[in-house]
C-alpha cells in the first residue's frame, strides 16, 4: 500500500488496523455474520474504513451471487442488475 492509501480521506490521519465487532445482516432469509474482520480505521469512529484485504470487498459479492441468492440490500453497493 502506497502512503497516500494509509491516510483517511477526510481528516488525512494515518489509518491503523483494527478488529471490528461482530456483526451480521439478513435480508429474505439470507444472513451473513461477520467476526474478526480487520480494517483500516482513523481514530474518528464517523470516518469511512477501508478492508485490509483489497480483493474482500469483491470476494464478497462473488459468494453472495454464486449461490444465487437475492442481495442483501437493493439500494447499495450491491446492484440489484447483478442477479
Amino acid at each position: 500500500m502506497s502512503s497516500k492509501t494509509n491516510r483517511c480521506r477526510i481528516c488525512n490521519e494515518n489509518l491503523r488496523e483494527k478488529i471490528l465487532p461482530e456483526f451480521s445482516g439478513s435480508y429474505e432469509g439470507l444472513t451473513i455474520k461477520f467476526s474478526n474482520l480487520p480494517c483500516l480505521t482513523c481514530n474518528d469512529i464517523n470516518h469511512p474504513k477501508k478492508y485490509i484485504h483489497l480483493e474482500f470487498g469483491s470476494m464478497l459479492i462473488d459468494k453472495i451471487f454464486s449461490n444465487n441468492k437475492k442481495p442483501i440490500a437493493k439500494n447499495s453497493l450491491f446492484s440489484t442488475k447483478m442477479l
